[in-house]
C-alpha cells in the first residue's frame, strides 16, 4: 500500500478476497517495507506461497488459478508477469536468505548531466539475489492493466458471483472517494467470507445507494449491506447484524453505531426533537439493540422487502428553507422515509466501524500523544545531542 486506491483497482481486490485466502495488512509505506514484511508473515505462517499484487493494476479475478495453472507446468519457485504486477514466490527461498529481502540499491542509480536520473525500482535487485540463493525464476504473459490505462467508467467487477448459495445478502460499497488503506483491507477481510458485492463506478452517494437497492431487488437478494468507504468494518460486521436482525417482520433495518468524524464527534443516531428543529443523540447508549429515529448508513443492513413498501427515490437530499446552511444526507432522507411508512429503525450500540477522518499531525499533536504514552515512549532529550543544542 503506497497510495490510496482506485475503485477500479479495488473492485478487482474484492473479486480476488473472495476465494478465502489470507491476506497480510500493511499500512501505507514504501514497496520495500511492505514486500519485507510480507515475507516475514509468510515464513510465520502455514503458507507456502506469497502472492504479490501492484495495487495500481487492475487484474483478472482469476489471476491465482491462472499462476497455479502454470505452477502445475512448470518447476519453479517465482512466477512473474513481465511488469511485475503480479508475483507469486514459494517459501523455501528464503531459508537461507537473511533480510531484507527487498531493498533499493542506490549504487545501481544511473545519473548522467545530461539526462535524467533513472530510478530502478527493487524487483531487479531481488531477482537477482533469488537467483544467487538457486530459485528458478519464470515470467509470464497474464495481462493486469495500469488503472491509467483503463477508462474511468469501469462497470466489468459488476461481482455477482457468490459463494454463498442462499443469497442471503448484497454488500454495497458507494464510491465517492478513493479507498484509503485501513478501509481497503477491512473491505477484504469481508470480502473474503465470500459475501457477493454489487461494484460500480464513482457517482454521487445518493444515485450509489439507489442503483445497488435496485440491483438488490432485480438479483433477489433478501438483504443489503450497506458499508461506507470512509469507515473501518469489522471482519464480523455483516454476520452480526444479521444475528441482530433476526428472522421476524419487526426489524426490517439494522445499523451499527457510528460517529461524526468532525467535531463535535457525535453519535449518528437518535430522536427527532418534539420542540425543535434537529435531533438530540444521547452521550452514553445502552449495550442492547434501540429503536430510533435516524441513524446513519454507514453500516446499514435492510431488508430488501423495505423496498417494496417505500416510495421511489429511496435515498436523495433534504434542503431546509429553515436552515439554508444546512444539507441533510441520504441517511436522513432515507430515514424520513422509513417513519412516514412505518418502518422501524434500530441501532446497535455494541457495535462500531470507526470513521475514518484526515488528520493534521504537528507539534499539538505529537504532545497529545506523548501524554497519552508517558512511560512508552523516550520523553528526554537524548544524551548525545545535549551538547550539540548547547553549542
Amino acid at each position: 500500500m503506497e497510495r490510496t486506491i482506485d475503485q477500479r483497482a479495488f473492485w478487482s481486490f474484492i473479486a480476488i478476497a473472495q476465494g478465502g485466502w489470507p491476506i497480510v495488512k500493511v499500512p501505507y509505506t514504501r514497496h520495500d517495507i511492505a514486500c519485507n514484511k510480507f515475507v516475514s508473515e509468510l515464513l510465520g505462517s502455514r503458507c507456502d506461497y506469497l502472492l504479490i499484487l501492484d495495487s495500481s493494476r487492475i487484474h483478472p479475478t482469476d489471476i491465482i488459478d491462472q499462476l497455479g495453472e502454470i505452477l502445475e507446468k512448470e518447476e519453479t519457485d517465482i512466477i512473474a508477469t513481465e511488469d511485475n504486477a503480479a508475483v507469486l514466490i514459494h517459501k523455501e527461498i528464503f531459508r537461507d536468505w537473511p533480510p531484507p529481502w527487498f531493498r533499493y540499491d542506490f549504487d545501481d542509480y544511473l545519473y548522467r548531466a545530461s539526462e535524467p536520473l533513472i530510478w530502478v525500482d527493487d524487483w531487479p535487485g531481488f531477482y537477482e539475489k533469488a537467483n544467487e540463493h538457486g530459485a528458478k525464476i519464470a515470467f509470464v504473459d497474464i495481462q493486469s492493466p495500469h488503472i491509467d490505462d483503463c477508462p474511468s467508467e469501469w462497470e466489468t467487477y459488476l461481482i455477482h458471483t457468490d459463494k454463498r448459495t442462499d443469497r442471503d445478502v448484497l454488500v454495497s460499497v458507494p464510491m465517492e472517494r478513493t479507498i484509503s488503506g485501513l478501509s481497503f483491507h477491512s473491505f477484504l477481510e469481508i470480502a473474503r467470507q465470500g459475501y457477493a458485492f454489487a461494484a460500480g463506478s464513482y457517482k454521487r452517494c445518493d444515485k450509489a445507494r439507489q442503483d445497488a437497492a435496485q440491483k438488490a431487488m432485480e438479483w433477489r437478494y433478501h438483504l443489503l449491506m450497506m458499508l461506507d468507504s470512509d469507515h473501518l468494518h469489522p471482519p464480523d460486521t455483516v454476520l452480526r447484524l444479521m444475528a441482530r436482525m433476526g428472522g421476524g417482520k419487526d426489524r426490517l433495518v439494522v445499523a451499527g453505531l457510528n460517529y461524526r468524524r468532525s467535531i463535535p464527534f457525535d453519535s449518528l443516531a437518535g430522536w427527532w426533537c418534539k420542540d425543535k428543529p434537529g435531533w438530540d443523540t444521547p452521550y452514553i447508549w445502552p449495550n442492547q439493540l434501540t429503536e430510533v429515529d435516524i441513524m446513519g448508513s454507514g453500516s446499514m443492513l435492510i431488508n430488501t422487502e423495505v423496498f417494496e413498501k417505500l416510495p421511489m427515490p429511496w435515498f436523495g437530499y433534504s434542503y431546509n428553507p429553515e436552515a439554508p446552511d444546512e444539507f441533510p444526507g441520504v441517511d436522513i432522507w432515507f430515514c424520513r422515509l422509513c417513519n412516514a411508512n412505518g418502518i422501524k429503525l434500530w441501532v446497535d450500540p455494541t457495535m462500531t466501524s470507526p470513521h475514518l477522518a484526515d488528520a493534521q499531525v504537528d507539534s499539538a499533536m505529537f504532545q497529545t500523544h506523548l501524554a497519552r504514552t508517558k512511560g512508552k515512549v523516550q520523553l528526554e532529550w537524548p544524551e548525545s545531542r545535549h551538547s550539540e543544542s548547547s553549542s
